[in-house]
């Protein structure tokens, strides 16, 4: 087979793989150019569709490195500059990111090439730098999911609910959002359920999507769908079945909490004959778009566990008892604007108080060796079954039995604002759409507050003013 067949075989196989997400189609494909780029290693095509091989599967590094090759060969050819965007975005390398997005978008305006200058912005604590471009995406291609994803999420940052959330949908077409393929019978045989769009007195299945966190957050709006439907069936993440089946219990038409989100199977739902299907996060555009935050504790730990907790931590040392986490998130969700050393917080150990991690990644060793540099009677302490339990009451119930958390942006800060447990929250200034603008989060009440990080601040300079509002509140507590 000559070339040039090659490569469009390649070409055709690579498009259908990511559009399919078979991988089986991207190998084949790879496997081709690794056979062609020995017979034409200046050939931009072949460069440019063996850097988007290598992109697909995330190696960022050799992509760049193909992609600039190919621009030597190529250097007015708009796709490359667009996908050597996206590899340098991969690296958290922006500013080269959107010089070449600029460079595509002027060689040829495109809604692709807009679309992707908006995503560069979202959680860089500028909204208002990406939102002309993802207007002007949608100005151009109205049918343009990834932009209106996008400029969802800017609009979000800005705290502008209307316009973020009736755009939020959107990431069910892109495929940021879960969609659960739940199904009814009809005369015309086996349909999928609709969405609802607010039809009153019907059966709803509401289900998770996203991470646990988001799941905790938007679950404040179920009391409101309640009054609205028939009956409300949740579909759950499993790790959340227990608090949520005991803090929804006392409204009588959620018929049942389920915990088969991560599950395929979707059968199960037929037993309760539902008519429409929501995933969780449309539930802030029916009830929340206007800013009607109820800003009240609505997610009830277990009180046994909560006690059993309580008297291990009064084993451990003194009151106030304070949770700790200093690092969240991973590579995709911007883990490096939110991951601090517990170096920069050995001081707040001299504190008269006893200290806890809620660190869920594995930590045991670093803690070890924190632990040796504090004084005698001083120490992080550890509670896994708790922290690491699969099953989110344990994590609840002693999340519960603490005084205040101190937290970078995780999972964690969503539980404390549901269940009104104080909360300091060390909020980056790249930060997500979720925690806005103000000193306390607006989805709950004032027991959830803020600690702004300023643009490039050390993580040393920040850490003292955390430790000292966490003083000011030690000593305060100690007045009372």
């Amino acid at each position: 087979m000559l070339i040039n067949d090659l490569v469009a075989k390649a070409s055709s196989l690579q498009i259908a793989g990511a559009k399919e997400k078979d991988h089986a189609k991207i190998e084949e494909s790879h496997q081709i150019l690794l056979s062609v780029i020995d017979s034409a290693p200046d050939d931009p095509s072949v460069l440019f569709l063996l850097a988007t091989s290598f992109l697909i599967q995330g190696h960022n590094g050799v992509a760049i490195a193909l992609l600039k090759r190919a621009l030597c060969a190529s250097p007015y050819d708009p796709a490359i500059h667009c996908n050597l965007a996206s590899a340098y975005r991969g690296e958290e390398m922006n500013q080269d990111a959107e010089r070449h997005l600029i460079i595509a978008n002027t060689l040829r305006e495109d809604t692709e090439y807009l679309g992707n200058l908006a995503a560069l912005w979202v959680n860089r604590g500028h909204p208002d730098r990406g939102i002309p471009y993802g207007e002007r995406a949608l100005e151009l291609c109205p049918t343009n999911a990834k932009a209106a994803w996008n400029l969802s999420l800017l609009y979000l940052e800005q705290m502008n609910f209307s316009r973020g959330f009736s755009l939020y949908t959107a990431g069910i077409d892109t495929g940021d959002r879960l969609v659960k393929p739940y199904t009814k019978e009809t005369y015309a045989g086996e349909v999928l359920l609709p969405m609802w769009k607010g039809e009153k007195g019907k059966r709803v299945v509401v289900y998770g999507e996203q991470g646990i966190g988001d799941e905790i957050m938007f679950a404040s709006a179920i009391e409101d769908l309640a009054k609205d439907c028939e009956s409300v069936l949740i579909d759950a993440h499993p790790r959340l079945v227990g608090l949520m089946k005991r803090s929804f219990s006392t409204i009588e038409n959620v018929i049942a909490v389920e915990g088969n989100r991560k599950s395929d199977d979707v059968s199960w739902v037929k037993e309760y004959n539902p008519d429409f299907m929501l995933p969780i996060g449309n539930l802030f555009y029916h009830y929340r778009r206007y800013g009607e935050f109820p800003r009240k504790k609505y997610l009830d730990p277990d009180p046994d566990k909560v006690a059993v907790y309580r008297n291990l931590l009064e084993s451990f040392g003194p009151p106030p008892y304070i949770g700790f986490s200093w690092i969240g998130g991973s590579k995709r969700t911007h883990a490096v604007f939110r991951n601090a050393k517990l170096g920069h917080f050995r001081e707040m150990f001299d504190l008269p108080a006893t200290f806890v991690s809620l660190q869920y990644t594995d930590v045991r060793d670093k803690i070890a060796r924190f632990n040796e540099s504090l004084p005698d009677g001083k120490k992080l302490h550890e509670i896994d079954d708790a922290v690491k339990a699969f099953d989110y009451d344990e994590t609840a119930a002693l999340v519960a039995a603490l005084d205040t958390v101190v937290s970078v942006c995780t999972s964690v800060v969503h539980l404390c604002g549901a269940m009104g447990v104080p909360c300091m929250v060390m909020t980056p200034f790249e930060r997500a759409w979720r925690y806005g603008e103000t000193g306390t989060m607006y989805q709950y009440g004032d027991w959830v507050q803020q600690i702004h990080k300023g643009p490039d601040e050390p993580w040393d300079e920040f850490s003292a003013e955390v430790i000292e509002r966490v003083r000011e509140w030690v000593e305060e507590r100690k007045s009372l």
